[in-house]
């Protein structure tokens, strides 16, 4: 008689989890306004429970940095690499190496261009690679915004359009950065962007002409160009970033290439841009430790000049 309460109280625990997690579906589809086929439904949501787990999880240990429901709760890690990084870098990169314009100069303890009017808002690929396109623009906007005083929204898709640097299924920031300096940009309301690739379009180029991109070899060189100018980065991330919220991100890391561009730092953080809209991260945003190299931070980033 106890075994069969037993299995009776277990059996009523698991349908009122399985409850939650049902509501839980129900209020993230309702929220991104997914739309699932008949044969699909049910698979995204036993995709989005194990999701959930797992932040459920993470968040109860004791860790630098928290997880999060966000718009791509709903994909697996293979699926989340296939559309949604993009960063694939060459074996040899001959890239100049940027050089600082001082030396034996003490740094300042923080820099953050979005306080200066200097960074547009949080941008979206969709379920395109093409964060290489979104990491090399945003460096153009600020360069822009440098040099004229105004900040301009620039067209991802006249690059991933026109470029031939890259596309939905990856590409380099600084084929970005070379061919949006030496051509310039239109904007994003001339130029929407689609989240696919079409054919190139004539469009009235508005941002100014810059040199092309510069190669940085260390943080402190990071930390140096940073004072001029937003910087694109690549890194390496696992699937626990797909589910990044809060907090100062270390680790671990992966195998998927991923660019992102870095907007500023503090004392013991890197603030960086993402183009997964601003239900991911941070309002878009996510802090990595400094000082770590952390995902092979370093060594991949560039600066117009």
């Amino acid at each position: 008689m106890k075994a069969v309460l037993l299995l009776a109280l277990f059996a009523t625990a698991l349908a009122l989890r399985r409850h939650e997690y049902e509501n839980e579906f129900v209020s993230f589809v309702e929220l991104y306004n997914k739309q699932y086929n008949a044969n699909e439904i049910f698979y995204r949501f036993n995709v989005f429970k194990a999701k959930l787990d797992e932040v459920n999880a993470w968040n109860a240990a004791n860790n630098t940095w928290q997880m999060g429901i966000n718009e791509w709760s709903d994909l697996t890690w293979e699926e989340f690499q296939q559309t949604m990084l993009g960063w694939t870098p060459v074996e040899v990169d001959n890239t100049p190496e940027y050089e600082a314009p001082w030396s034996n100069r003490v740094p300042p303890n923080d820099v953050d261009w979005r306080t200066k009017g200097g960074v547009t808002p949080i941008k979206n690929q969709g379920q395109c690679g093409s964060c290489w396109d979104f990491a090399g623009t945003g460096v153009i906007e600020t360069f822009n915004f440098v040099k004229s005083g105004t900040l301009l929204n620039l067209s991802e898709q006249q690059v991933l359009d026109c470029s031939k640097g890259g596309s939905c299924g990856g590409g380099m920031p600084e084929q970005a950065i070379d061919w949006g300096c030496k051509s310039g940009l239109c904007l994003t309301a001339d130029y929407p962007y689609t989240a696919r690739q079409g054919s190139c379009k004539q469009c009235a180029a508005k941002s100014v002409k810059c040199g092309g991109a510069k190669k940085l070899a260390s943080e402190a060189a990071q930390a140096q160009a940073l004072e001029q100018n937003t910087v694109s980065i690549g890194v390496y991330i696992g699937s626990a970033f797909q589910s990044y919220k809060s907090g100062i991100f270390n680790g671990p890391c992966g195998s998927g290439g991923h660019a992102m561009v870095l907007v500023g730092f503090t004392s013991d953080a890197w603030i960086v841009k993402n183009s997964w809209g601003t239900s991911w991260g941070a309002q878009g945003y996510s802090n990595w430790a400094r000082g770590k190299n952390l995902c092979q931070f370093s060594g991949h980033t560039h600066v117009p000049q």
